[in-house]
């Protein structure tokens, strides 16, 4: 049975995104960023900026062959106004020249852009490129509020009540799961996460510091494998991912064998996943089917035969069946052996 909003532990509220009149008249800039809603663990966004930065990178890759996910409002551009076109047009020229061909996660100084634009620190500090990026985003800012950022406002919502129809009963257990797995730390603040309707090409990517961004309409972020990728991302984290390394690292190590290139990712898919089934178990829903199986990403290349070892292995130390060392040594061994 789903639980009603009403007796969630969460506090949601919405701004609007128009500053003043929107069409050619000059709006200043979004409202002040707060969260739309907060658990326990997490504080999510759905914030105009961050949206319109991943919109205007995602269309620049489009318009010169280099295009990661379709965009379907290019396929409305017609409807904008000469002024708006032509607004609109420089700050997507903008983009490609100066982030086209980097990449939104691995680049640092992208990051770093991300960063400042969450915080409103406006350009301060970042290279010249990315100064032009922050101004292009500015000037486009009056057109997107025109005409996308209330659908996107509206989806990015969505998605988060969706998650939070179960989110808050199982963050706990997940959360303090995945950080015992692997012997890391869960971070003391709330988990930022932007929820937008583009990110990078999977649907959702970690920084280092804890700052999830992750797509509202990527195919495969629904429930309940929104909540499992969601658990996924956080994984990322330096103080959950490292320790994922180390630990790999020092069990093939004792058997005279090398880590595979991917398998360090397959085991934070691994463990989100049955992670998120147990917790589902616990509320009496038994049955979540992982993230990995839905999509077939366990399939695919070498995660085929780690998934595979992972399930027989890894998953009986996940359900306190088994401890860590017997666990990853009987999962090496597995690997080796083929």
């Amino acid at each position: 049975m789903r639980r009603s909003l009403t007796r969630l532990p969460i506090v949601a509220f919405g701004a609007s995104v128009f500053g003043v009149a929107c069409g050619d008249a000059q709006v200043p800039g979004f409202p002040p960023r707060s969260p739309f809603a907060e658990t326990e663990r997490f504080s999510f966004y759905a914030d105009p900026d961050i949206n319109l930065h991943h919109l205007l990178y995602h269309w620049a890759r489009a318009d010169n062959g280099e295009a990661l996910t379709t965009v379907v409002e290019r396929e409305q551009v017609d409807a904008l106004t000469d002024g708006e076109r032509g607004v609109w047009e420089q700050a997507v020229e903008a983009y490609w020249r100066n982030a086209g061909t980097r990449n939104i996660l691995f680049d640092d100084d992208l990051v770093a852009l991300r960063g400042q634009i969450a915080r409103r620190e406006g350009p301060d500090g970042l290279p010249d490129r990315d100064v032009r990026l922050y101004r292009a985003l500015e000037n486009a800012r009056p057109v997107y509020a025109a005409r996308w950022a209330e659908p996107h406002r509206g989806r990015n919502e969505r998605w988060i009540l969706d998650l939070l129809e179960d989110l808050p009963a199982v963050e706990g257990s997940i959360g303090d799961g995945i950080a015992a797995a692997y012997g890391g730390q869960w971070p003391d603040a709330r988990v930022t996460v932007d929820v937008s309707p583009y990110t990078n090409r999977v649907g959702g990517y970690t920084t280092s510091d804890f700052h999830v961004t992750i797509s509202s309409t990527d195919s495969a972020n629904v429930m309940p494998q929104a909540l499992e990728i969601l658990f996924h991302e956080v994984s990322h984290g330096s103080s959950l991912e490292l320790p994922v390394h180390r630990m790999l690292s020092e069990a093939f190590e004792a058997e005279g064998a090398e880590v595979p290139e991917q398998l360090w990712h397959t085991v934070l898919f691994y463990t989100a996943g049955e992670l998120t089934e147990m917790a589902y178990e616990d509320l009496g829903r038994p049955g979540h089917v992982h993230y990995g199986e839905k999509t077939g990403l366990y399939m695919r290349g070498s995660r085929a035969r780690e998934s595979a070892a992972l399930r027989t292995h890894w998953a009986p130390f996940l359900r306190g069946q088994t401890d860590r060392d017997t666990a990853l040594r009987r999962v090496v061994v597995a690997l080796i052996e083929g």
